[in-house]
């Protein structure tokens, strides 16, 4: 009975791991954050979008899912209008520099290339996880 209970009890355990993998941003460091919120734009997926952020945006983009939905697909257009249908495979993610600490939390540049066409996305490290900072969301209008 006990085998039975610890078996089922790490069978859900990784359901939940990979549940959270799955739909998650920011486990992987800053370039798979940058890779998953590009990816998120590229699937329409909020979910994801969303979860590229730290908590306290998070909480403010739950309430506008339907604005964002409808964003993502327009950003969507727009960089395939740009750089073609299949841009996110044309995605290039280069190098992390490293910029500040700051009350404990560390502030990353990523550089992306696309068609030739470079642009820095900044990221942040807050308690081990890496999140999108709010900052790119107006510098991505540039691109």
């Amino acid at each position: 009975m006990k085998k039975r209970i610890l078996t089922m009890s790490l069978a859900l355990l990784m359901i939940v791991a990979l549940a959270f993998t799955a739909t998650g941003c920011g486990t992987g460091g800053a370039k798979a954050v940058v890779k998953d919120f590009f990816k998120a734009i590229d699937d329409h997926d909020v979910k994801k979008f969303i979860n590229c952020f730290d908590k306290d945006l998070r909480e403010d983009l739950n309430d506008e899912k339907e604005f964002l939905k409808d964003l993502l697909e327009e950003i969507d257009d727009m960089f395939e209008d740009e750089f073609g249908k299949k841009w996110f495979k044309e995605l290039k993610i280069g190098d992390v520099e490293k910029d500040d600490t700051d009350d404990g939390v560390t502030y990353y540049t990523v550089e992306i290339e696309l068609d030739g066409e470079e642009e820095e996305i900044a990221v942040k490290k807050v308690k081990g996880k890496f999140y999108i900072d709010e900052e790119t969301m107006s510098d991505l209008a540039g691109f």
